[in-house]
């Protein structure tokens, strides 16, 4: 053996473990590929995301019949009562178009930072309430950052 030259030992393998141990790869390697195409493993991302839209729509719904009593006061203990039943949820606010906060729960003054061009993001979602089939106010929520 020449200086520099280093042998590395050939592991034998017998042909069933060698056919299996291809299988297996190759069950990998297509089950990533289906998964990169049609997402068959969970987004834990895009589940935080379609459950946060599903309750807001809901509080959405839920406080807009609300908004239109005036009743701030039955307003706020709903709010409280919502946020203490779920623990995703840091505030929930009923914010006038003037900017007048109508109603809050849970610190929202603390919590919530107003989306960049008035876009819901992943932690702070705003819903348009409605009255005379007009916006009247905004539904504001803040969630917990995801992964906390």
């Amino acid at each position: 053996m020449s200086p520099g030259n280093i042998s590395i030992p050939m592991l034998k393998l017998s042909p069933s473990v060698s056919l299996t141990f291809g299988l297996v790869t190759l069950t990998v390697l297509l089950f990533l590929a289906v998964d990169l195409g049609l997402g068959v493993v969970p987004n834990e991302e895009q589940n935080t995301i379609d459950l946060r839209e599903k309750v807001s729509i809901n509080l959405a719904l839920q406080l807009g019949s609300m908004v239109q009593t005036d009743d701030n006061a039955h307003l706020v203990r709903i709010m409280d009562s919502i946020q203490a039943h779920n623990d995703d949820i840091l505030s929930i606010a009923v914010r006038h178009v003037s900017g007048e906060l109508l109603a809050e729960s849970g610190f929202h003054l603390k919590h919530w930072r107003a989306p960049p061009d008035n876009q819901s993001t992943l932690n702070h979602v705003q819903v348009p309430l409605l009255r005379d089939d007009r916006q009247w106010a905004n539904m504001e929520i803040s969630f917990k950052p995801q992964g906390n």
